[in-house]
């Protein structure tokens, strides 16, 4: 990994660890929507969270915070991670093959994550191919990760330049853009590289601190 991309591995871990003692409960939760609400499928999820709206983190999205399932349905929505991370939830249930997807600018002050999915035959597209669902609206499919980048920014006018890819019930392993976008021909899903993620280890938070204080310094000497 490069230095940006440790930083970005680094932060969307600690952002995930604040939630990481409510997974369990959040997974069952999940799983209990999914019975109650009779949700069969991508639609089914799609209806089911329509009713809900984007909320911006604290102090206009300035304090990054990620909520889990529970938390999101309770406040009646979420920005962009919590939307993705109820998406992941609750299609996870329904055995999609899901990704929790954090995209990041050149810039470190521009970021957007999203929930990744692989579909399936009855959900009126590309069978096996790669979609993003967004509060609802579906992209792609994305046989690339230059194309996954290309679509958003697109999408919100930005120069996004880092994919950190997670999967997993606890968000704790990690894909490589390469070995999951390719053409839907050659990606029949399932074999897809996995590596563990550092969620704990004191010297990778010691480094990632690091990183973030020389970046500032950098951007405080221009």
């Amino acid at each position: 990994m490069g230095m940006l991309e440790t930083l970005v591995d680094w932060y969307v871990s600690q952002k995930l660890n604040r939630i990481r003692p409510k997974m369990k409960e959040n997974i069952l939760y999940a799983e209990s929507l999914v019975d109650q609400h009779n949700l069969k499928n991508l639609r089914d999820v799609i209806t089911f969270l329509s009713k809900y709206k984007y909320i911006s983190d604290p102090g206009m999205g300035l304090f990054d915070q990620q909520d889990d399932l529970k938390t999101f349905i309770k406040k009646g929505g979420g920005d962009c991670d919590d939307w993705a991370l109820a998406f992941y939830r609750l299609l996870s249930v329904l055995d999609y093959e899901v990704y929790y997807v954090t995209l990041v600018d050149s810039r470190i002050v521009m970021s957007h994550v999203t929930c990744l999915f692989r579909a399936k035959d009855n959900d009126n597209l590309k069978k096996g191919c790669i979609y993003a669902i967004d509060q609802g609206n579906i992209y792609g499919p994305f046989e690339s990760g230059k194309a996954l980048v290309s679509k958003y920014n697109q999408i919100f006018n930005a120069d996004y330049c880092v994919v950190n890819i997670r999967t997993g019930d606890y968000l704790d392993k990690g894909v490589k853009a390469e070995d999951l976008l390719k053409p839907c021909e050659d990606n029949g899903g399932g074999n897809i590289p996995v590596y563990p993620v550092n969620t704990g280890n004191l010297w990778y938070w010691i480094a990632g601190g690091g990183i973030i204080l020389f970046l500032l310094l950098l951007h405080f000497l221009k």
